[in-house]
């Protein structure tokens, strides 16, 4: 007959301890991505509300505006405007995560103190990988929503500069 294993003996095995530390660097991975994208929205924020204001700054007074002026400047701003929109999307607070999880924040608060701690002193070698399996499972679906959006943000922003340049002509010239 076979000795059953102890918790103690799971902490020891190399093969645990190796699992545990590559999802725990792949989560702490994951969730630098999801603060990489948030901080790239900030720039892409940025330019997108001083393009809009300088076209805002650059209107001519009511009466001294050309259908050249309104198509330029209408989309552009259109293409500013839905690129600020992708932006909201991809800083959109997204906080669905595994049910039960004791790593993921809403899991630990959704318990007490107390309830959190019993279930913290009963959580075995098993549990903790799959719960880091999870979390970093939704975690990397966060970080893709986030960087589709900025990506569509950003080509939203390069695209908005085609009819940009020639607004800002046509609307100083007109002032």
């Amino acid at each position: 007959m076979e000795p059953q294993a102890t918790e103690s003996d799971a902490r020891d095995d190399p093969k645990i301890a190796r699992l545990t530390a590559i999802l725990e660097a792949s989560l702490a991975r994951n969730l630098a991505w999801i603060g990489a994208a948030d901080a790239k929205t900030a720039v892409i924020f940025g330019l997108d509300t001083a393009m809009i204001g300088l076209i805002a700054a650059a209107a001519p007074p009511y009466g001294k505006w050309t259908a050249l002026g309104v198509g330029f400047t209408g989309a552009a701003a259109a293409l500013l405007i839905a690129s600020l929109a992708s932006l909201c999307a991809a800083v959109f607070p997204r906080t669905k995560g595994p049910s039960g999880s004791l790593i993921f924040f809403g899991g630990i608060t959704d318990r007490s103190v107390a309830k959190y701690r019993e279930d913290m002193s009963r959580l075995d070698e098993e549990a903790y990988i799959e719960d880091l399996i999870q979390q970093t499972y939704v975690n990397a679906s966060i970080a893709g929503t986030k960087y589709r959006w900025v990506k569509w943000a950003s080509t939203l922003l390069y695209l908005s500069i085609v009819p940009w340049l020639p607004a800002l002509y046509i609307l100083f010239r007109d002032r």
